[in-house]
């Protein structure tokens, strides 16, 4: 896995890369700041940097990219003719770009690889695109926002720089055109804002700290037990446990760190991205969880797949039928191996039973509920969670199954230390620790970051009295604490691993 690591590092300009920390970010930003006098030169100019940062992966990905971008953009301008003449047109237009994404994405999808551990390694030399999901996604959503009449239709530049914006090209967020294109018309995009800055910087050093402090170095307990039962171990309840929770905090640290680099990096260039992870561990259900985890890709599949088909509106075993078809999806578009394919349908299972017992016992969310049932629905979801992960991460259902047992303690004639298993129940205790007891990214950041969004999703959560007190402020402070998480990831950075996101 560390030679994996290496390969990444070396073929992809990640966000936790030399290349891009010390080069790349700080040669753009004061580019930019040089090229930027208008609204038209700025975008033109991030649209160049995006290019060469996608290209920097493989240079001949750009002609794919291009032809995406014209092909859906072509579309569009159909879209806003017909529009104003026949709707029946303008459905077959957007059924027409919707059947070029996902044909386009299938292509590419079906081909991938379909275990977890491999599956980056052999994308690179296989070709396959990175972002392709997620710009396929995005394409999606501004045909649909057009074609619905809640988007005019943007100049090409403008439109070029809301699908290739490097800060979110890779895994997202996933944005609305409406929400991007009213940051282009700001003061913010043009001249320098003196809060966005460092607020960039102290969002980006903790995304970094995430990434290589916290998830990467956890990982390799994750490795240790999952090999082992890959290659037929049987393992100790503990190493199993070790193994599982292990890739359960190494995959939240992985998504969150990103989350908070790609925020930071765009507050750089003045512009907000939506928040998209929400501490996901403190869901006290399966259905909070998903509300809060990827939170604009969870909400496309919520907005596309599950209402289209018709959600939970008909009756609960439509809304079984929906679940399980998401959650499938979701799982295959993980990768198309049969452990992906058993995690998205278990996921289904899970939530359409969440569902059915709040038909039943409509109060079951309640806010107004002691603290010991608070912490008891939120260990609960976390112990399906892990046990749902260990899948994901598992090669095969035998090795999940294998793992599955041990957790339980069915194995039988284990014989401990045997496996050689590296446990790090130290650090798993304090990423616990940190975990449900810190406060999240979104609270400190709220200075920078309105929490309406949240209000009107109902997803926030109460921000706790330690982090009002220690909320994001421009000041000495901050700027120590951003400087001490930002030399400690960059001395991470050589056993660094690429994003877990990237290779989906």
């Amino acid at each position: 896995m560390l030679l994996e690591g290496g390969i990444r590092h070396n073929l992809i300009m990640g966000f936790n890369s030399y290349a891009f920390i010390f080069f790349f970010l700080p040669l753009i930003w004061m580019l930019y700041r040089l090229a930027a006098k208008n609204n038209g030169s700025a975008v033109l100019f991030l649209i160049g940097a995006s290019l060469i940062f996608y290209a920097w992966h493989d240079p001949y990905l750009i002609v794919l990219l291009a032809f995406s971008l014209f092909i859906n953009y072509a579309v569009a301008i159909k879209i806003s003719s017909a529009s104003a003449n026949s709707g029946n047109a303008s459905n077959r237009f957007f059924i027409t770009g919707l059947i070029v994404n996902i044909a386009l994405l299938s292509l590419f999808r079906l081909n991938a690889p379909s275990s977890y551990q491999t599956a980056f390694a052999s994308s690179i030399y296989a070709g396959y695109p990175l972002a392709l999901s997620f710009l396929a996604f995005q394409q999606i959503v501004f045909l649909s926002e057009i074609k619905n009449g809640n988007e005019e239709r943007p100049s090409f530049l403008n439109y070029c720089l809301y699908m290739t914006f490097f800060p979110q090209l890779l895994a997202g967020p996933i944005v609305k055109p409406g929400y991007f294109f009213k940051q282009l018309l700001k003061d913010d995009f043009i001249n320098v804002n003196w809060h966005y800055i460092p607020a960039g910087v102290t969002l980006f050093s903790l995304g970094l700290f995430k990434k290589t402090a916290l998830a990467d170095p956890v990982a390799r307990f994750a490795d240790s037990a999952f090999n082992a039962a890959q290659a037929g171990a049987m393992l100790t309840a503990a190493e199993a446990w070790s193994g599982a929770l292990s890739f359960s905090f190494q995959i939240y640290f992985d998504l969150s760190g990103y989350a908070d680099m790609a925020l930071g990096i765009a507050l750089l260039f003045g512009v907000q991205l939506p928040w998209n992870f929400d501490s996901p561990y403190k869901a006290e259900s399966l259905i909070e969880f998903w509300r809060r985890w990827h939170m604009t890709l969870a909400q496309f599949a919520k907005d596309y797949i599950y209402a289209p088909l018709g959600g939970g509106k008909k009756g609960p075993m439509r809304q079984t039928f929906c679940l399980l078809a998401v959650m499938i999806l979701t799982g295959l578009w993980h990768g198309a191996g049969i452990t992906f394919l058993a995690w998205g349908a278990l996921h289904g299972l899970f939530l359409s039973i969440n569902h059915l017992w709040r038909r039943f016992k409509p109060g079951l969310a309640s806010r107004s509920q002691p603290v010991w049932k608070t912490w008891t629905k939120r260990a609960a979801t976390f112990l399906v969670l892990t046990a749902l992960w260990a899948v994901f991460r598992a090669d095969s259902l035998a090795t999940a199954a294998s793992i599955w047992k041990s957790m339980a303690g069915l194995q039988n004639e284990v014989a401990r230390g045997f496996n050689n298993v590296k446990i790090g129940e130290d650090r798993l205790w304090f990423l616990a620790l940190v975990i449900w007891l810190a406060p999240n990214s979104r609270e400190w950041m709220s200075r920078i970051f309105s929490d309406e969004r949240f209000d009107s999703e109902k997803t926030a959560i109460q921000e706790t009295r330690w982090a009002s007190k220690f909320k994001w402020s421009p000041n000495e402070y901050w700027a120590a604490f951003s400087a001490l998480l930002f030399i400690i990831s960059v001395l991470q950075l050589p056993s660094g691993r690429a994003f877990i996101y990237f290779q989906f």
